[in-house]
Protein backbone atom coordinates (compact mmCIF):
# COMPACT_ATOMS: atom_id res chain seq x y z
CA UNK A 1 0.00 0.00 0.00
CA UNK A 2 1.97 3.14 -1.18
CA UNK A 3 1.74 5.73 1.55
CA UNK A 4 -0.05 9.21 1.17
CA UNK A 5 2.01 12.12 0.59
CA UNK A 6 0.03 14.68 2.49
CA UNK A 7 -0.06 13.19 6.11
CA UNK A 8 -2.62 14.14 8.23
CA UNK A 9 -3.64 13.76 12.04
CA UNK A 10 -7.23 11.48 12.23
CA UNK A 11 -8.89 10.63 15.42
CA UNK A 12 -11.29 7.99 15.02
CA UNK A 13 -13.91 7.82 17.66
CA UNK A 14 -14.95 3.90 18.42
CA UNK A 15 -13.11 1.05 18.28
CA UNK A 16 -15.56 -1.65 16.96
CA UNK A 17 -14.79 -3.42 13.46
CA UNK A 18 -15.32 -0.09 11.36
CA UNK A 19 -13.06 1.54 13.59
CA UNK A 20 -10.27 -0.63 13.86
CA UNK A 21 -10.27 -1.46 9.91
CA UNK A 22 -9.99 2.23 9.44
CA UNK A 23 -7.59 3.17 11.73
CA UNK A 24 -5.27 0.40 10.23
CA UNK A 25 -5.62 1.63 6.75
CA UNK A 26 -5.07 5.15 7.97
CA UNK A 27 -2.11 4.58 9.56
CA UNK A 28 -1.01 2.15 6.47
CA UNK A 29 -1.24 4.88 4.28
CA UNK A 30 1.10 6.73 6.60
CA UNK A 31 -1.08 8.81 8.88
CA UNK A 32 -0.63 9.75 12.47
CA UNK A 33 -4.01 7.86 14.12
CA UNK A 34 -5.82 8.36 17.33
CA UNK A 35 -8.26 5.64 18.21
CA UNK A 36 -10.44 6.28 21.02
CA UNK A 37 -12.69 3.98 22.51
CA UNK A 38 -15.20 4.47 25.38
CA UNK A 39 -14.72 0.76 26.99
CA UNK A 40 -11.79 -1.09 28.72
CA UNK A 41 -11.60 -3.26 25.23
CA UNK A 42 -11.81 -3.06 21.66
CA UNK A 43 -14.16 -5.02 19.19
CA UNK A 44 -17.71 -3.17 19.60
CA UNK A 45 -20.71 -5.60 19.40
CA UNK A 46 -18.38 -8.50 18.47
CA UNK A 47 -17.18 -8.39 21.96
CA UNK A 48 -21.27 -9.76 23.08
CA UNK A 49 -21.42 -11.62 19.89
CA UNK A 50 -18.78 -14.14 21.23
CA UNK A 51 -20.49 -15.09 24.47
CA UNK A 52 -22.30 -17.57 23.01
CA UNK A 53 -20.12 -20.99 23.01
CA UNK A 54 -21.81 -21.55 19.21
CA UNK A 55 -20.00 -17.87 18.46
CA UNK A 56 -16.92 -18.72 20.15
CA UNK A 57 -15.20 -18.20 16.53
CA UNK A 58 -15.84 -15.02 16.51
CA UNK A 59 -13.04 -14.72 19.03
CA UNK A 60 -10.23 -15.24 16.70
CA UNK A 61 -11.24 -12.12 14.88
CA UNK A 62 -10.89 -10.35 18.36
CA UNK A 63 -7.66 -11.87 18.78
CA UNK A 64 -6.87 -10.72 15.29
CA UNK A 65 -7.73 -7.38 15.41
CA UNK A 66 -6.06 -6.91 18.61
CA UNK A 67 -3.07 -8.10 17.11
CA UNK A 68 -3.41 -5.57 13.74
CA UNK A 69 -3.74 -2.72 16.54
CA UNK A 70 -0.63 -4.06 18.69
CA UNK A 71 1.72 -4.32 15.89
CA UNK A 72 0.81 -1.05 14.06
CA UNK A 73 2.11 2.47 15.52
CA UNK A 74 -1.99 3.96 16.21
CA UNK A 75 -2.14 5.73 19.66
CA UNK A 76 -4.94 3.42 20.65
CA UNK A 77 -6.63 5.15 23.87
CA UNK A 78 -9.32 2.19 26.33
CA UNK A 79 -12.23 4.22 28.58
CA UNK A 80 -11.92 7.61 26.85
CA UNK A 81 -15.82 8.31 25.95
CA UNK A 82 -14.68 11.41 22.83
CA UNK A 83 -15.97 15.14 23.57
CA UNK A 84 -16.20 18.21 21.57
CA UNK A 85 -13.34 19.56 23.89
CA UNK A 86 -10.74 16.65 24.11
CA UNK A 87 -10.79 16.08 20.50
CA UNK A 88 -10.35 19.85 19.97
CA UNK A 89 -7.10 19.48 22.27
CA UNK A 90 -5.92 16.47 19.95
CA UNK A 91 -6.65 19.43 16.71
CA UNK A 92 -7.51 16.46 14.24
CA UNK A 93 -7.21 17.26 10.32
CA UNK A 94 -9.84 14.52 10.05
CA UNK A 95 -12.41 13.00 12.75
CA UNK A 96 -13.73 9.62 11.93
CA UNK A 97 -17.07 8.30 13.79
CA UNK A 98 -16.98 4.88 13.90
CA UNK A 99 -19.65 4.60 17.16
CA UNK A 100 -22.00 2.26 15.86
CA UNK A 101 -25.29 1.41 16.43
CA UNK A 102 -28.12 1.53 19.19
CA UNK A 103 -30.72 -0.61 20.23
CA UNK A 104 -34.32 1.08 18.63
CA UNK A 105 -36.95 2.09 21.17
CA UNK A 106 -39.06 -0.72 21.83
CA UNK A 107 -43.12 1.26 21.78
CA UNK A 108 -44.70 -1.70 23.81
CA UNK A 109 -41.93 -1.56 26.53
CA UNK A 110 -40.10 1.36 27.61
CA UNK A 111 -38.32 -0.69 30.16
CA UNK A 112 -37.17 -3.64 28.43
CA UNK A 113 -33.42 -4.83 28.36
CA UNK A 114 -31.08 -4.60 25.51
CA UNK A 115 -30.10 -7.82 24.23
CA UNK A 116 -26.18 -6.53 24.31
CA UNK A 117 -26.94 -6.14 28.06
CA UNK A 118 -28.44 -9.17 28.25
CA UNK A 119 -25.49 -11.20 26.86
CA UNK A 120 -23.03 -9.73 29.09
CA UNK A 121 -24.66 -9.55 32.36
CA UNK A 122 -27.30 -12.35 32.11
CA UNK A 123 -28.37 -12.06 35.77
CA UNK A 124 -30.17 -8.80 34.74
CA UNK A 125 -32.72 -11.42 33.09
CA UNK A 126 -35.32 -13.61 35.15
CA UNK A 127 -35.81 -17.15 34.59
CA UNK A 128 -39.02 -16.14 32.49
CA UNK A 129 -37.67 -13.46 29.60
CA UNK A 130 -39.65 -12.43 26.40
CA UNK A 131 -37.32 -11.43 23.10
CA UNK A 132 -39.33 -9.05 20.82
CA UNK A 133 -37.50 -9.69 17.87
CA UNK A 134 -37.12 -12.72 15.88
CA UNK A 135 -33.99 -11.71 13.77
CA UNK A 136 -30.46 -13.15 13.80
CA UNK A 137 -29.91 -10.93 17.52
CA UNK A 138 -32.83 -12.08 18.76
CA UNK A 139 -32.27 -15.64 17.94
CA UNK A 140 -29.26 -16.07 18.83
CA UNK A 141 -29.76 -14.40 22.56
CA UNK A 142 -32.97 -16.87 22.99
CA UNK A 143 -30.87 -20.06 21.82
CA UNK A 144 -28.05 -18.71 24.30
CA UNK A 145 -30.36 -18.00 27.24
CA UNK A 146 -32.52 -21.23 26.89
CA UNK A 147 -29.18 -22.85 27.00
CA UNK A 148 -28.24 -21.41 30.23
CA UNK A 149 -31.64 -22.33 31.95
CA UNK A 150 -34.06 -19.42 30.97
CA UNK A 151 -37.44 -20.05 29.73
CA UNK A 152 -37.58 -18.31 26.70
CA UNK A 153 -40.61 -16.79 24.52
CA UNK A 154 -39.73 -15.10 21.15
CA UNK A 155 -42.57 -13.31 19.26
CA UNK A 156 -41.90 -10.53 15.88
CA UNK A 157 -44.26 -9.49 13.50
CA UNK A 158 -43.21 -10.83 11.00
CA UNK A 159 -43.93 -14.32 9.35
CA UNK A 160 -41.07 -17.20 9.42
CA UNK A 161 -40.92 -16.89 6.31
CA UNK A 162 -39.96 -13.12 5.83
CA UNK A 163 -37.30 -13.09 8.89
CA UNK A 164 -33.80 -13.07 8.19
CA UNK A 165 -34.07 -12.88 4.83
CA UNK A 166 -30.40 -11.20 4.34
CA UNK A 167 -28.74 -13.77 5.93
CA UNK A 168 -27.65 -17.57 4.31
CA UNK A 169 -30.19 -19.49 3.32
CA UNK A 170 -28.22 -22.65 5.75
CA UNK A 171 -27.70 -20.47 8.46
CA UNK A 172 -30.89 -19.25 8.96
CA UNK A 173 -32.00 -22.87 8.34
CA UNK A 174 -30.02 -24.20 11.53
CA UNK A 175 -30.92 -21.29 13.52
CA UNK A 176 -34.15 -21.21 13.53
CA UNK A 177 -34.68 -24.64 13.79
CA UNK A 178 -32.17 -24.46 16.94
CA UNK A 179 -34.31 -22.01 18.33
CA UNK A 180 -37.12 -24.04 18.27
CA UNK A 181 -35.73 -26.78 19.92
CA UNK A 182 -35.13 -24.83 23.23
CA UNK A 183 -37.78 -21.90 23.54
CA UNK A 184 -41.05 -22.12 25.07
CA UNK A 185 -42.77 -20.49 22.23
CA UNK A 186 -42.34 -18.73 18.89
CA UNK A 187 -45.31 -16.23 18.09
CA UNK A 188 -45.04 -14.65 14.63
CA UNK A 189 -46.83 -12.16 12.99
CA UNK A 190 -49.05 -11.70 15.98
CA UNK A 191 -49.86 -8.76 17.90
CA UNK A 192 -48.63 -8.10 20.78
CA UNK A 193 -49.27 -6.13 24.36
CA UNK A 194 -47.20 -6.17 27.12
CA UNK A 195 -48.20 -4.36 30.57
CA UNK A 196 -45.83 -4.32 33.46
CA UNK A 197 -47.27 -5.62 37.21
CA UNK A 198 -45.90 -6.51 40.55
CA UNK A 199 -43.54 -10.00 39.10
CA UNK A 200 -42.42 -8.79 36.15
CA UNK A 201 -44.30 -8.33 32.87
CA UNK A 202 -47.92 -9.53 31.52
CA UNK A 203 -48.12 -10.59 27.77
CA UNK A 204 -50.68 -11.36 25.53
CA UNK A 205 -49.98 -12.64 22.00
CA UNK A 206 -53.14 -13.16 19.86
CA UNK A 207 -55.20 -15.26 21.83
CA UNK A 208 -52.35 -16.44 24.02
CA UNK A 209 -51.54 -14.91 27.17
CA UNK A 210 -48.15 -15.13 29.93
CA UNK A 211 -46.01 -13.58 32.62
CA UNK A 212 -42.36 -13.25 31.99
CA UNK A 213 -39.80 -11.50 35.05
CA UNK A 214 -38.10 -9.99 31.84
CA UNK A 215 -38.34 -8.48 28.37
CA UNK A 216 -35.38 -8.12 26.03
CA UNK A 217 -35.59 -5.83 22.61
CA UNK A 218 -34.17 -7.43 19.71
CA UNK A 219 -36.10 -5.34 17.11
CA UNK A 220 -33.11 -4.26 15.89
CA UNK A 221 -30.41 -1.56 15.99
CA UNK A 222 -29.99 1.89 14.30
CA UNK A 223 -27.31 4.32 13.84
CA UNK A 224 -25.75 6.34 17.21
CA UNK A 225 -24.12 9.40 15.56
CA UNK A 226 -26.00 11.62 18.09
CA UNK A 227 -23.22 14.33 18.65
CA UNK A 228 -22.01 14.15 14.57
CA UNK A 229 -23.68 17.37 13.65
CA UNK A 230 -21.57 18.78 16.78
CA UNK A 231 -18.71 17.72 15.37
CA UNK A 232 -19.15 19.37 12.06
CA UNK A 233 -20.27 22.81 13.53
CA UNK A 234 -16.24 22.38 15.36
CA UNK A 235 -14.25 20.21 12.94
CA UNK A 236 -13.80 20.76 8.99
CA UNK A 237 -13.50 17.15 7.86
CA UNK A 238 -15.71 14.78 9.30
CA UNK A 239 -16.18 11.53 8.50
CA UNK A 240 -19.17 8.78 9.90
CA UNK A 241 -18.28 4.67 8.73
CA UNK A 242 -20.18 1.75 9.71
CA UNK A 243 -22.54 1.23 11.64
CA UNK A 244 -22.67 4.87 12.78
CA UNK A 245 -23.52 5.39 9.33
CA UNK A 246 -26.13 2.62 8.27
CA UNK A 247 -26.44 -0.28 10.28
CA UNK A 248 -25.30 -3.84 8.21
CA UNK A 249 -23.21 -6.70 8.73
CA UNK A 250 -19.53 -6.70 9.83
CA UNK A 251 -18.56 -7.24 6.76
CA UNK A 252 -20.59 -4.05 5.41
CA UNK A 253 -18.93 -2.29 8.15
CA UNK A 254 -15.63 -3.60 7.51
CA UNK A 255 -15.84 -2.75 3.57
CA UNK A 256 -17.18 0.88 4.21
CA UNK A 257 -14.33 2.02 6.71
CA UNK A 258 -12.00 0.64 3.90
CA UNK A 259 -13.04 2.42 1.29
CA UNK A 260 -13.68 5.63 2.92
CA UNK A 261 -9.82 5.34 4.32
CA UNK A 262 -8.52 5.00 0.94
CA UNK A 263 -9.87 8.16 0.21
CA UNK A 264 -7.23 9.86 2.05
CA UNK A 265 -4.36 8.08 -0.31
CA UNK A 266 -3.81 11.84 -1.65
Amino acid sequence: MSRSSNRKKIVVVGAGPAGIIFSITAGKLGHEVTLLEARDRIGGKIVYGSIPAFKRPLRSLLSYYEYLLESSSIDLRLNHKASISELSELSPDVVVVATGGKVRPLSICGSAVDPLVALENPLLVGDSVLIVGAGMVGCELAWYLSDIGRKVYLTDILSEEELMQKEHYFNRLILLEKVKERVEGIYLKRKISVKENAGGYFVNVGETSFEVQTVVNATGFEPENDFVSSLKETFSNVMVVGDAKKVGTIYDAVQDAYMKAMTLRG
